[in-house]
């Protein structure tokens, strides 16, 4: 599945002179782009007296459907911002918790092709842990001393 996300979200700098850490929170805003699932079934053939590798086909499937249109949730992070050089580097960490179910409950099992091979999705929530590192080249100098506007 492929959600766009819009975070928004409120930053709280700690005034520091080389080193400035940071802390955020806030929200965002996820809509469903595509969903599709690939399914490989395989087995193996033991009744005929020996064990012999079935070949599989290979499902490709349109979930979109059974996905939720929206999804919405709260994030927060920390990080840290510090000037190397001419260079500005800033390094965080993001939680997203997801408050909403991505699963569509009257659709989890409209894909007979999925449903009938035991596929069938359970709640969803869109959880995740990030980690970032951005390098930022300045048009002006960067000077030793920082000054919050």
């Amino acid at each position: 599945m492929d959600y766009i996300e819009l975070p928004l979200f409120f930053k709280y700098d700690i005034v520091g002179k080389q080193v400035r850490p940071f802390v955020f929170a806030g929200g965002y805003y996820a809509f469903r782009l595509t969903g599709n699932k690939t399914l490989e079934v395989s087995g193996i053939d033991e009744a005929s007296g020996g064990a012999v590798a079935l070949n599989g086909e290979t499902l490709r499937v349109n979930v979109g459907p059974q996905f939720a249109s929206q999804a919405y949730g709260a994030l927060g992070g920390v990080g840290v911002s510090f000037d190397f050089w001419n260079i500005r580097t800033v390094i965080d960490f993001t939680y997203r918790y997801g408050l909403s179910n991505v699963i569509e409950p009257t659709e989890r099992y409209s894909i007979n092709q999925l449903a009938g091979l035991g596929e069938v999705p359970d709640d969803y929530r869109l959880n995740n842990l990030s980690a970032s590192v951005s390098v930022d080249f300045p048009l002006r100098f960067i000077s030793k001393i920082y000054e919050p506007f």
